[in-house]
């Protein structure tokens, strides 16, 4: 059976989702979204807006049984941000939550429904079919930042989903018994595929805290009712700042800290400095895995086996892996870096309404350019960064730089605007924007500015005034030049 049809076909009595208003067991749940399903009419893709929690839990559920797409959306974008993704999947219908009403897009949806305002009791819509899937029909479309500078749809399938999350189910050792904590945005591969699905498919406990704080966050760790989290380097980070700063009891800690079997970073790179200093503090050496919202998870650390600090591991079950050299070459021998090719059913078919980025992104014998140069040494692969300068990766999510320098040249003031990612021990890569400006601004006013047209972390941390860029003969910006150039000023006004 597939991965996605065991939730949809799960009627046990054991809580599956939990937030801080209120809980569903599997039954319910499915109940629930059977019954919304049914005010669905079988739109082709939906959007979906609702704040992490078991309203979205509901929502997602529903949108499946209605054999629709699910097209989640961030709480955190703005109208600018959602109506592009309506557009680009062509999406009839959005059900949000009135958390997150914005009047514009309700506006602009051709239909909408509020899921608050939804009558979803269990008598009123019992989940009394078997609910079978088609493998290749599209179960999930979400957005990625490209070298195009923008967002890109990446469709993926059922089968997809069920590469992953079988292969993930077995190199982790999940199970019913679990109960994992979700902190993550769920618009992104890491909090949908890795934690809620997985936990899901397993007959396992998610419970959500969205935006928690840190001290939220590290009393919930030290309730000892959860097994598992999973967390990008930032948030990992932002817990040991909280930990130096209370002062915890450093053996307390490690004791309450015993339930958990699994504790896991991903997204972005793991500075070696923060996995050391997590381990002496918590007693937890963090699993670093790797992965891309167009292969779901691809590399991961042993679970049981050595663990080690720079790796992302191995090849997951079912997952086919190849370095390439700048000639195209496959490289054999190890301690050569060349760009990590992906191949295997966990990998999607190409890019929404966009033909030519398919088809760039693929080889002619169908590995996936994942655009990441790696090296491989006792099997185990080490990622060295992008091959593209344009995209920064920065607390957990990836970013366009062309996308954010787009929007800045809207501004009547700015001339010219190069965006870079500089390596940053909170951020992973924080993000500075360099300007050739007609008159100069406050950097105040510019995120002010920026917040309106951006989701929040895409807003540049600092920004730099200046005469001219570095560019080649061909016009184009010297993105090193700019970067030794911040690293040599040191700071920024």
């Amino acid at each position: 059976m597939n991965a996605i049809e065991k939730i949809l076909n799960n009627e046990s009595s054991k809580i599956a989702v939990r937030d801080q208003y209120d809980s569903l067991s599997y039954c319910e749940l499915n109940n629930k979204a059977s019954n919304l399903s049914s005010k669905i009419n079988g739109q082709r893709n939906v959007l979906l807006l609702v704040q992490p929690g078991v309203q979205y839990s509901i929502g997602f559920m529903a949108i499946l049984k209605a054999k629709c797409a699910v097209v989640p959306l961030s709480p955190d974008h703005t109208f600018r941000e959602w109506k592009y993704i309506a557009d680009d999947t062509e999406a009839a219908l959005l059900i949000y939550d009135k958390q997150n009403f914005n009047e514009q897009l309700v506006q602009y949806s051709k239909k909408s429904l509020c899921i608050d305002d939804m009558n979803l009791d269990l008598e009123s819509g019992p989940n009394d079919q078997v609910h079978k899937i088609q493998p290749k029909d599209n179960a999930l479309i979400l957005y990625t930042s490209g070298t195009s500078g923008k967002p890109k749809g990446v469709p993926l399938s059922y089968q997809n989903l069920d590469a992953t999350i079988k292969g993930l189910s077995e190199a982790w050792a999940w199970s019913e018994n679990d109960v994992i904590l979700n902190v993550l945005p769920m618009h992104h591969t890491h909090g949908i595929l890795n934690i809620f699905l997985c936990a899901l498919t397993n007959s396992a406990l998610c419970e959500f805290s969205p935006k928690a704080k840190p001290s939220k966050i590290l009393d919930k760790l030290r309730s000892k009712k959860f097994t598992v989290f999973m967390a990008v380097p930032t948030i990992y980070n932002r817990l040991i700042q909280e930990i130096e700063k209370e002062n915890y009891n450093s053996n307390g800690l490690k004791n309450d800290l015993n339930a958990m079997r699994l504790m896991v970073s991903g997204s972005a790179a793991l500075p070696v400095r923060v996995l050391e200093k997590w381990k002496r503090l918590s007693g937890h050496f963090l699993l670093e895995r790797y992965g891309m919202t167009e292969i779901g998870m691809a590399l991961s650390n042993d679970y049981l086996g050595e663990r080690v600090a720079g790796s992302v591991g191995k090849p997951l079950p079912g997952v086919s892996i190849r370095l390439i050299n700048e000639d195209g070459e496959a490289i054999d021998k190890e301690n050569v870096s060349g760009e990590i090719q992906i191949k295997g059913t966990n990998v999607f078919k190409g890019y929404l309404n966009n033909p030519e980025a398919t088809q760039k992104s693929f080889t002619p014998d169908g590995w996936f350019k994942s655009g990441d140069i790696a090296f491989r040494q006792n099997e185990r692969y080490f990622i060295m960064g992008r091959r593209s300068i344009d995209i920064i990766k920065s607390g957990g999510y990836k970013i366009s730089a062309l996308e954010i320098e787009n929007c800045l040249l809207e501004h009547e003031l700015i001339s010219e605007a190069a965006i870079i990612g500089v390596e940053d021990e909170d951020w992973g890569e924080k993000i500075v924007a360099y300007l050739v400006v007609k008159k100069s601004l406050k950097d105040q006013d510019l995120k002010s500015w920026c917040k309106n047209k951006m989701a929040t972390y895409k807003v540049p941390k600092a920004f730099v005034e200046t005469s001219r860029f570095p560019k080649n003969a061909m016009g184009k910006v010297q993105k090193k030049e700019l970067k030794a150039h911040f690293t040599k000023i040191n700071s920024v006004r």
